[in-house]
């Protein structure tokens, strides 16, 4: 039951500020703290034994977790989610936007590095460029692939 209303209600309130902003480590923390008080029963009496770490918690069921769903991998999703959308070729309003404020640069490009963030950049255009760039390898560009195809779409 807990585990259920965790996944399902917990984890569903902070899911409009998780789409458009990165997570803060202060906010995450305290969003796995209220999770984890909830899951174990805490009470304002005092507080009940974790049995098992939070790592072994977010675990797939199938790797002998409980399911729960990590904000800070939602979280990191939702906003490689606008990468993705940036390198489809539909003619979203949105995009126009992008073009216009950070030029053709930024649209099309699995890999955005320093040159496609200008100093007046919003804090979301930062957090979209640093998708997959805080770790040691580049999880988002190893693992997007451009097919070609007739080739009209791709200019070289």
């Amino acid at each position: 039951g807990r585990i259920v209303l965790l996944n399902s209600v917990l984890n569903a309130i902070p899911i409009f500020y998780l789409s458009y902003m990165k997570i803060s480590v202060q906010v995450w923390k305290k969003i796995r703290r209220i999770q984890g008080e909830f899951l174990w029963g805490c009470t304002r009496r005092g507080n009940k034994v974790s049995w098992i770490k939070w790592d072994v918690v977010c675990l797939p069921k199938r790797k002998g977790g409980l399911g729960v769903r990590d904000v800070r991998m939602i979280n990191i999703s939702l906003l490689a989610k606008w990468r993705w959308r940036l390198l489809n070729n539909d003619e979203a309003v949105w995009k126009e936007v992008i073009r216009s404020k950070y030029g053709d640069l930024a649209l099309g490009k699995v890999v955005l590095g320093e040159e496609c963030i200008p100093r007046s950049a919003s804090l979301w255009w930062k957090d979209i460029c640093s998708i997959g760039s805080n770790l040691s390898h580049n999880w988002f560009a190893q693992n997007v692939v451009k097919k070609l195809g007739n080739g009209r779409c791709t200019s070289f």
